[in-house]
């Protein structure tokens, strides 16, 4: 989720928008929710190494769990 609040009109999204990710987060017995501190709505763009750093930890439990 991103970390930098949404601008200009688009402000009144962050009412409840972290509420809802956590909420989104919580439908998995197994998941996390990683917070993009340093980006926007572009966190691929803006915090790439993030986002490699979370997948990499998906396809590691992944293959543990595969045994």
């Amino acid at each position: 989720s991103h970390g930098k609040p949404f601008p200009g009109p688009f402000a009144v999204l962050e009412t409840n928008h972290l509420r809802g990710q956590q909420a989104l987060a919580a439908l998995s017995t197994n998941s996390e929710l990683v917070i993009a501190k340093n980006s926007s709505h572009a966190i691929p763009l803006e915090e790439p190494q993030l986002v490699l750093d979370a997948i990499a930890r998906v396809v590691t439990e992944a293959r543990r769990l595969r045994g």
